[in-house]
């Protein structure tokens, strides 16, 4: 089981998560990297199947930078997070979810 937290104040975020990949009993790896920056001033905090998250992660840092490049400014938090909810709602349709 993942454990991941999020604390907004009015200066910043602040996450955390814990280090252990496990399903069940079996633990697969104990150093594990679940927060992933997508920019400077963007991360993202994963649980699930970190395959998955990976990739995810890989495909939204590259989706938002096509998204500046074309636009000529970053992207926002709000953005972004729409970005990625669309990403995984478009592979559950195509019956290839993502475990994250």
């Amino acid at each position: 089981m993942t454990t991941t937290v999020g604390i907004r104040s009015k200066d910043g975020v602040v996450l955390a998560a814990d280090k252990r990949a496990s399903k069940g009993f079996f633990v697969g790896s104990k150093v594990v990297q679940k927060i992933f920056s997508l920019d400077g001033t963007t991360a993202v905090a994963i649980a699930g199947a970190m395959s998955d998250a990976e990739y995810l992660v890989n495909l939204a840092k590259a989706e938002r930078r096509l998204l500046a490049l074309r636009r000529g400014y970053p992207v926002s938090v709000k953005e972004s997070a729409k970005l990625i909810s669309n990403i995984v709602y478009s592979s559950m349709k195509s019956y290839n979810p993502f475990y994250v």
